[in-house]
């Protein structure tokens, strides 16, 4: 739980690795570059109750 904690907090790479959408989906047409905001996801307020506070459970 600590170590899952820590890197919701402070992750490897704040931006995901590029992933190529291999199907058309959404708004998001099939070839498109994708990069994922790990940073700002792990700190959203909607998802965690307290994003900014380390609690490991």
């Amino acid at each position: 739980a600590i170590v899952k904690e820590t890197f919701r907090l402070h992750p490897a790479t704040p931006l995901s690795l590029p992933h190529i959408a291999s199907e058309s989906c959404y708004p998001i047409p099939k070839g498109a570059c994708l990069l994922v905001n790990v940073w700002a996801i792990s700190r959203d307020p909607s998802i965690w109750t307290d994003p900014l506070e380390f609690q490991p459970e």
